[in-house]
């Protein structure tokens, strides 16, 4: 199994589990206030993988001095710590846009608007000089229609607050989507996961106690949501999200990640016993024959393996 493909995989494990965590989430949207409630849910996450996060820096010795040299571990401590800062800010106006989203806007509009990320992923490429060829435009044309047949019940009517909040969460994701693609390795995965998680804690944290505060009814009245959402979307699929990154190009991984609300859709009908019409069937298929098409290798890919076998075999 190459590499690429590995990271397709974790991509994919990490849209799983974002998608059950819609309910959650929504269920929360009602209970807590989004700041407030993402504080507590990004505070349960650091818990849990602090271990975990200890335990690689122990193993990896990645800023030790003596295994790399007093110049390379001080340019990765500071690339580490950059990179949490800026992944770790973006990653807390996505998260909490998108949960002030939800308490605006039914789940199918909020889903159409959020997954727009899969487009502007591209779009910021261009705007740096990277040029996705056809095929993957045409692939996000097509996932976009599938969401759009997926999650608007009805068509759309006028662009309302929620509607604002929820288009500014998909541009914010977006960016932090390609940072998280410019400042993970092979070696600073776990840590980097880690770092943006716990800027976003601090932050979120920090806001819910400012401009809302927290009252122990609260709490107790979303601590399933609060526990579910920490353990999985956060700190499970955040991590899975960081390794995958790693892997694949960013425009691919967003439109892997973008599956999170067919899945969603999936965990509505499993545990919210919704029930789904013949066009969101067709918006399901849509999408992933998008997110197949789109890492089929290009001629370009397929001739630089054919030259690396044929190096390798020589």
């Amino acid at each position: 199994m190459s590499e690429k493909t590995k990271g397709s995989l974790v991509l994919l494990l990490a849209s799983v589990i974002w998608g059950s965590g819609y309910v959650a989430a929504k269920i929360g949207a009602g209970t807590m206030s989004f700041f407030s409630f993402n504080g507590m849910r990004f505070l349960v996450a650091f818990l849990v993988l602090l271990p975990f996060a200890v335990r690689d820096l122990r193993r990896q010795k990645y800023f030790n001095v003596k295994e790399n040299g007093y110049e390379l571990a001080r340019t990765r401590r500071i690339r580490m710590i950059t990179g949490s800062l800026i992944c770790g800010i973006l990653l807390t106006g996505g998260i909490n846009l998108q949960q002030a989203g939800l308490g605006l806007c039914s789940a199918g509009r909020s889903g159409f608007i959020t997954i727009l990320y899969v487009i502007i992923v591209p779009v910021m490429g261009v705007a740096v000089g990277k040029r996705p060829g056809l095929r993957l435009w045409a692939c996000v044309a097509v996932a976009i229609a599938g969401f759009a047949l997926l999650s608007l019940k009805g068509g759309g009517s006028g662009i309302g607050r929620g509607d604002i909040i929820l288009l500014a969460s998909a541009v914010i994701y977006s960016l932090q989507i390609v940072a998280l693609n410019h400042y993970v390795t092979a070696n600073n995965a776990m840590l980097l996961a880690f770092g943006q998680l716990v800027v976003c804690c601090a932050i979120s944290l920090a806001c819910g106690a400012v401009f809302d505060g927290y009252t122990l009814e609260a709490i107790r009245a979303s601590i399933f949501p609060i526990i579910y959402t920490a353990v999985f979307p956060t700190a499970i699929g955040f991590s899975f999200q960081t390794f995958g990154q790693e892997k694949v190009s960013p425009t691919v991984a967003s439109l892997i990640m973008s599956l999170e609300g067919a899945f969603a859709a999936v965990f509505g009908v499993v545990i919210l016993h919704e029930s789904m019409t013949p066009r969101e069937l067709v918006g399901c298929l849509l999408i992933f024959a998008s997110v197949m098409v789109a890492q089929l290798p290009s001629k370009e890919e397929r001739a630089q393996e054919k030259a690396a076998g044929q190096a390798a075999g020589q």
